[in-house]
């Protein structure tokens, strides 16, 4: 699943946008907030984070047709792959992926935990 970071004074939507064209060139017509997911957790555990899922209508481009070669971050993304939503192997995903996946399947909108500091 395409992701970054959001800058400085840059919307979550703006930031999807730019995201999504510098890893896989496409340009986006309409989004959906689907997720919001909330993790607090101890710097030690990598610190706290929101992840904002996402689904979206893409500008004149099938998917499908990404050439990774030619987008702005090829380092970024190193090969792209289609999977079932209801079939996928959850070990090969990034676990805060794995919630928002869950989430979407359940159709929840929002994911809160909180992790302690382990001993």
């Amino acid at each position: 699943m395409p992701g970054g970071y959001i800058k400085r004074k840059e919307s979550p939507d703006n930031s999807l946008k730019r995201e999504l064209f510098e890893e896989l060139g496409v340009e986006v017509k309409s989004i959906f907030l689907k997720v919001i997911n909330l993790q607090i957790q101890p710097k030690k555990l990598g610190g706290s984070y929101i992840h904002f899922g996402f689904q979206v209508i893409l500008k004149n481009k099938d998917i499908k047709q990404i050439d990774l070669k030619n987008t702005k971050e090829p380092h970024e993304c190193q090969e792209w792959e289609f999977f079932d939503i209801n079939k996928l192997n959850e070990t090969n995903i990034f676990f805060g992926h794995q919630d928002e996946i869950r989430a979407y399947l359940k159709n929840r909108f929002f994911i809160f935990s909180i992790k302690k500091h382990e001993k």
